[in-house]
């Protein structure tokens, strides 16, 4: 080969190194044999905020590190390049921001002709991405397992849970005049309540609770809620409501949203234990822009956002990074159950949504929920009324009365009769259409489990309006399952009772249910 071709050659292939250094998206170190940078590639820049005349003459353990690796982690890498050998492996950088990154990184020596190592180079791929990724799959799996059991569990668990919050109620009417068996009686009602909102905790995170969603007025819900969270942070904490101005409706089940804004308040209450300020805020943004960056497959647009401040302890990166991960509470021991924000995360990904958190401490958290705005117009629907009677309500209609469950059928039917109804029973769908088919009167609702032998309850509704058209039904279960979506919906809201529930909700909702001429069978 010709000198002058030779030359070209080399040149060409210098040049195209160089290309490639300074346009791969890697970044590049290069280091004298002290560890001293001589050299950074614009993708250096890039991910870690240092220009390279920031970066020269410095080691970069001095720009880089972290924290989160030992000495030793670092003698081990020296050790490795001082023996001519490569350096493979993954550690946590900080950034000129100070936000930490993660990086796959090798670092190897250079020879000269002598085979004496002059410098080191370092390529690191910036990783942190992909490892939130994999934690969220994790996540998922661990949600996803955590699911089955607590599906499987859940159906059996309300179903012991109904009993003994239904006879309480029933044995605190009896026992009203004898203050000792009361206390008692309210301690074994508290107990249960709180066993059942585990139960629905786990189902909502795992999304496997029941959902019905309906437009949603943020501003009343906040505003119906304010007393209770008045009561509930006490006098020590002052509570400030910034309600906006014509933000819209979001989608959602009010329940569940009034428990992810209560467990958020409880925390706030706990990060201000001497006193502070707690600040509930609405507000219409558009979610997408610059200043509000949503997470990948989240739809840009109007969302109503709710902040929720306190001037509390804060939290430190390690803890705000483990918040989400249910069973993780900083809590002591029999005070939390690390359940509670991983719930409030799944309610909002659940009514489409995403959140944000800014927390530093001795400065404070914020947590910004934002909810996708439905059609400013659409009507927010009418929820029915939640405060308990003082009597159970009444009255004459025949009810067909379908449960498998022995003790909870022997409740309902004693709830029932005591309310003055006419009440045929059956233990399955099957027993259900014959009990039906030899009663020639009219029965004017079926109370029917979802989950039931041989024929589940939309099954039997099906079955037994094919006899009897007009007939309005009331759906009981422990935890929706797929029958339920797939033969249940679309369903009005006062149509569906979730266990546990003691005998104050099933009379009411049974006489909801048979006073409204304009219901429509679902």
């Amino acid at each position: 080969m010709p000198i002058e071709q030779e030359q070209h050659y080399y040149r060409r292939r210098i040049e195209l190194l160089s290309r490639a250094v300074q346009e791969t998206h890697n970044a590049v170190i290069i280091t004298d044999r002290q560890g001293l940078i001589e050299y950074v590639n614009p993708a250096f820049t890039t991910i870690t905020g240092y220009t390279a005349i920031e970066a020269l003459g410095h080691t970069p353990g001095s720009l880089l590190k972290s924290g989160q690796q030992d000495i030793a982690f670092y003698q081990t890498i020296w050790e490795t390049i001082l023996a001519g050998k490569t350096w493979r492996g993954t550690l946590t950088n900080r950034k000129k921001s100070g936000e930490l990154y993660v990086a796959h990184e090798s670092i190897s020596p250079i020879h000269d002709d002598n085979g004496f190592i002059t410098n080191f180079v370092a390529v690191q791929q910036d990783v942190t991405d992909q490892q939130k990724a994999q934690q969220r799959l994790h996540q998922a799996e661990k949600l996803e397992a955590i699911g089955q059991l607590a599906g499987g569990v859940a159906h059996d668990f309300n179903n012991l849970l109904t009993p003994i919050l239904g006879h309480t109620e029933l044995l605190t009417r009896t026992l009203a005049s004898d203050g000792r068996a009361m206390h008692h009686l309210m301690e074994i009602q508290r107990a249960a309540k709180r066993a059942a909102t585990l139960t629905k905790q786990l189902l909502t995170f795992t999304r496997r609770g029941d959902t019905l969603e309906e437009p949603l007025d943020l501003n009343r819900i906040l505003t119906d809620m304010l007393p209770l969270l008045t009561h509930t942070i006490g006098e020590h904490i002052e509570l400030q409501f910034l309600p906006g101005e014509a933000i819209g409706t979001v989608k959602g089940e009010a329940a569940q949203l009034e428990t992810a804004i209560l467990n958020l308040v409880l925390n706030a209450k706990d990060a201000m234990p001497n006193g502070g300020c707690l600040t509930l805020k609405t507000e219409t943004v558009v979610a997408g822009q610059s200043e509000i960056e949503i997470p990948a497959g989240t739809l840009p647009g109007p969302h109503v956002r709710l902040r929720i401040s306190d001037t509390g302890h804060g939290m430190t990166p390690d803890v705000q990074a483990r918040i989400f991960e249910p069973f993780f509470t900083t809590k002591d021991k029999h005070k939390g159950t690390g359940l509670g924000l991983p719930m409030v995360h799944r309610v909002v990904t659940i009514m489409g949504g995403f959140l944000k958190v800014i927390s530093e401490p001795g400065k404070g958290t914020t947590f910004d929920l934002y909810f996708p705005q439905i059609t400013p117009d659409t009507k927010v629907s009418d929820r029915p009324v939640t405060e308990e009677p003082l009597e159970l309500c009444i009255g004459h209609e025949t009810l067909l009365l379908v449960e498998d469950d022995d003790q909870i059928r022997a409740l309902a039917l004693c709830i029932l009769q005591e309310c003055g109804y006419h009440v045929l029973e059956a233990k399955d769908g099957e027993t259900a259409i014959a009990v039906a088919n030899r009663h020639d009167e009219m029965i004017h609702l079926v109370i029917t489990d979802i989950m039931l032998p041989k024929l589940n309850g939309p099954q039997l509704a099906q079955a037994l309006r094919q006899r009897r058209p007009t007939i309005k039904v009331l759906y009981v279960s422990g935890v929706a399952d797929s029958s339920f979506t797939q033969y249940a919906k679309p369903l009005n809201p006062i149509a569906y009772l979730p266990k546990p529930y003691t005998p104050s909700d099933l009379a009411r909702r049974v006489r909801l249910l048979l006073d409204q001429p304009s219901y429509q069978p679902s």
